[in-house]
């Protein structure tokens, strides 16, 4: 093996570690108050959240599409609709700053959840009702 052969993987492997070292340290330094592990913990929830709203639309898709009308439940899908306007209402008044900072799963998961209720729950009207 040629030295430059050995070389390649070990400068790649630092300049790797330093690349990791320094968006941490830039992250620590931009979110002082709750750290680079708080602010991973607070995007990965607003994502959580935002997948709940998917997963509460598409469960009341199913419920008033595919079963009979005898068979659906009006106070499964009232819960299942107060659970998607909960959701966007804490978006609405307590996330915009934070889903504004940047791009990424959280935003992404929340794009996604309201083109579905765009698609499949025009009624609820959520531009209207949460035009933040």
């Amino acid at each position: 093996m040629s030295r430059s052969t050995l070389l390649l993987p070990i400068a790649l492997l630092v300049i790797a570690m330093t690349s990791i070292q320094s968006g941490a340290s830039l992250a620590k330094s931009l979110f002082p108050l709750i750290g680079p592990e708080g602010t991973t913990a607070l995007r990965l929830s607003l994502a959580a959240l935002a997948h709940a709203i998917l997963d509460a639309s598409v469960l009341l898709r199913y419920e008033t599409f595919l079963l009979p009308e005898d068979k659906r439940w009006e106070q499964w899908q009232a819960a299942q609709q107060d659970k998607i306007e909960r959701a966007l209402a804490y978006f609405e008044q307590d996330c915009l700053a934070e889903l504004a900072s940047r791009f990424d799963i959280a935003a992404i998961g929340l794009a996604c959840a309201l083109g579905y209720l765009d698609l499949r729950q025009p009624q609820l009207g959520w531009r209207k009702r949460f035009p933040g």
